[in-house]
């Protein structure tokens, strides 16, 4: 009815790309910036297209066109951070990745892509904030927590543009550590609590 019609052309895009078919799901996906090369969503499937052929330098314009659009503002931001950390801009990765923590709290992607960013600025004590933040959001929820784990150590290499298993894990254990202390301690203070009680019982 409309071949011209961009929602339709990236839906197909979309479609074919996730029943593997790459050149059919690039076909449908230039058809579609054709027709409308300003729809933020297309943009936004344009710059995961490039992103995973490892094109960051291709993928990033249409990412920021893609911002522009309130319910995937935040993923956006999320991938520009990813691109601006692999090209070590660190603070235009750390500005993207906070803009899109803004526009999704609940993600913990761009937590655990701070968290890098500011361990390869130097700046550890912000890292182990982003490792407690972490903590915070995942650690209560033992299902949740295992997963990301196995998601890093799956996902995360030394130059994985993802997550690196090298600096999360380790902030992640100190995080950890460091709670246990204070558990252990205000279990010691409690235990002592109980013995006055049962003495003045």
């Amino acid at each position: 009815m409309d071949a011209n019609l961009s929602h339709a052309l990236a839906d197909l895009a979309v479609l074919y790309s996730a029943e593997g078919d790459a050149g059919t799901a690039g076909a449908y996906l230039e058809r579609a910036y054709k027709a409308d090369s300003e729809n933020p969503y297309v943009n936004f499937n344009m710059g995961l297209s490039y992103m995973k052929k490892g094109e960051m330098d291709r993928a990033e314009p249409h990412f920021r066109k893609a911002g522009a659009a309130e319910g995937i503002k935040g993923s956006a931001h999320l991938y520009l951070g990813m691109i601006c950390k692999q090209k070590g801009q660190l603070g235009r990765a750390a500005m993207h990745l906070k803009a899109s923590v803004a526009a999704n709290p609940k993600d913990i992607t761009p937590h655990l892509h701070l968290l890098e960013v500011y361990h390869a600025a130097g700046l550890e004590g912000m890292s182990r904030h982003e490792g407690e933040m972490l903590f915070e959001m995942i650690g209560r929820d033992e299902a949740l927590f295992r997963q990301t784990v196995d998601l890093i150590l799956e996902k995360g290499g030394a130059g994985d543009v993802r997550l690196s298993r090298y600096v999360i894990i380790p902030i992640l254990y100190q995080v950890l550590e460091k709670r246990k202390e204070v558990i252990e301690t205000q279990l010691g203070y409690l235990k002592k609590a109980l013995e006055k009680c049962s003495k003045i019982e």
